[in-house]
């Protein structure tokens, strides 16, 4: 995540989705920045 990401983050876990929107363009992170595991079933 970009640096203003992390400073307007809200909750526990953020997700970034690109396009163009199919399974491998969905990012998740913790509040920390760390990347978490996502599966889309």
């Amino acid at each position: 995540p970009s640096v203003t990401d992390l400073h307007n983050f809200f909750g526990l876990v953020s997700i970034i989705v690109k396009s163009p929107y199919g399974d491998n363009d969905i990012f998740a992170w913790d509040s920390n920045g760390n990347p978490l595991s996502l599966s889309v079933v």
